[in-house]
């Protein structure tokens, strides 16, 4: 099970550090899914965007701006995978790299730089923001399974989820520890803040990392290719890049006999095709369909409106819990049957859901808001260590079947 670790690592260390650099996009995306999350239950933020009061007389955030202003990224999400495609096939994975960091550069400054207190700033900011880690999606991961070498490609690319938990505890953390900045617009520009440092990194770095070889060979642009496969593998001195380059070749040789015989109608009228299509995109989309997303934008909100004292705290410890998941789902992904594993988690994560929705019909206590906390680590649980990790693997293997 702890094979892999014995590797040699070193021997790819080069190109260990261009998938880190690709691996910025998990850390963009596992934050963006968080800091809002305890943004909107910040009393200040309230303070400042609120139009209406509660029954105890404070000020309160409406439904309507919770909704537009949390669902606002995801609109973003969309428009940036879209967008992703034709910008990684036309100008390559950098160029996909380099506008993705802009695009959630200007919606972080736009939300940090409101000082009037606007919703539709607020909103503009998300919908930018989501363009970018939409674009980040796709390309990271593409990134990394055309740079990294064949022995460490698996890690590597189950690692994505491993450091966007990461970057969610990171999230949580700051908006603990800024809460509590009374009167002070800080307690919730920190955490918006930070996603502004995290393209500028990008910016820093990607200088220094290479092209998508892959992308070069479909090109035409052999040499360029023949470059950065020198550049990905320059810590193996004894490095040939021969063998990468003939596999290169067949790859595209490959793509090009199959769209010769392939067309956008075979999705649908193919049954074959269909099929792939039918398991790839709905274990995609079962993976954010499941109702996780709820503890993800509204968790800090629903932890604070069942009556808990500290959801900020909560939050935190969801996220600790998260990471135990991933990592022990990074560890066992291949020693579990798919389906096995699938079934089991997803049992967990329905039954934890009908006992949170049964004890929310009933006026609650101390005990079952506790009830409800524990039974949410459940759910977090059942999704990271199953649907999680296992969706982008699983739809990679009915895509290519």
């Amino acid at each position: 099970m702890f094979q892999f670790l014995k590797f040699d690592w070193k021997r790819h260390g080069w190109a260990l550090f261009y998938c880190g650099v690709s691996a910025i996009g998990a850390l963009c995306y596992g934050y963006d899914n968080t800091y809002f999350n305890g943004v909107l239950a910040m009393q200040q933020f309230k303070d400042d965007y609120a139009t209406q009061r509660n029954t105890s007389g404070n000020l309160e955030l409406s439904s309507s701006f919770q909704a537009m202003t949390a669902s606002a990224i995801y609109i973003g999400d969309l428009l940036g995978a879209i967008i992703a495609a034709p910008v990684n096939d036309r100008w390559g994975r950098k160029a996909t790299f380099w506008l993705a960091s802009f695009c959630i550069l200007i919606g972080g400054i736009c939300q940090v730089a409101d000082t009037i207190y606007v919703e539709a700033i607020v909103t503009v900011g998300r919908i930018l923001m989501g363009l970018g880690v939409g674009q980040f999606t796709v390309t990271s991961l593409l990134y990394i399974g055309e740079v990294a070498p064949s022995e460490i490609r698996g890690p590597a690319l189950m690692m994505f989820q491993f450091l966007q938990s990461w970057s969610q505890l990171v999230a949580s953390c700051i908006n603990q520890g800024t809460e509590n900045l009374d009167n002070n617009s800080l307690s919730y520009k920190i955490p918006m803040g930070g996603l502004i440092v995290l393209p500028l990194i990008m910016f820093a770095l990607l200088p220094l990392i290479p092209e998508s070889p892959t992308w070069y060979m479909f090109k035409n642009r052999r040499e360029d290719a023949e470059k950065s496969f020198r550049k990905i593998n320059r810590s193996q001195a004894d490095y040939d890049p021969t063998a990468d380059l003939a596999q290169a070749d067949n790859t595209k040789r490959i793509e090009e006999q199959h769209s010769e015989f392939s067309s956008w109608k075979s999705l649908v009228t193919d049954p074959v095709e269909r099929r792939k299509v039918l398991f790839s995109a709905g274990a995609m989309f079962s993976q954010q369909v499941c109702g996780i997303l709820f503890f993800y934008v509204y968790g800090v909100v629903f932890v604070q409106e069942i009556g808990v004292q500290d959801p900020f705290l909560v939050q935190i410890v969801i996220n600790v819990v998260q990471i135990v998941a991933v990592g022990a789902s990074v560890i066992s992904g291949n020693k579990a049957r798919r389906r096995v594993n699938l079934s089991v988690t997803n049992c967990m994560m329905l039954v934890a859901f009908l006992v949170i929705g049964g004890i929310g019909t009933k006026p609650l206590t101390t005990a079952t808001q506790y009830v409800i906390v524990v039974f949410s680590f459940v759910v977090v649980i059942g999704f990271n260590f199953g649907m999680g990790p296992l969706a982008y693997t699983v739809a990679r293997e009915m895509a290519v079947g």
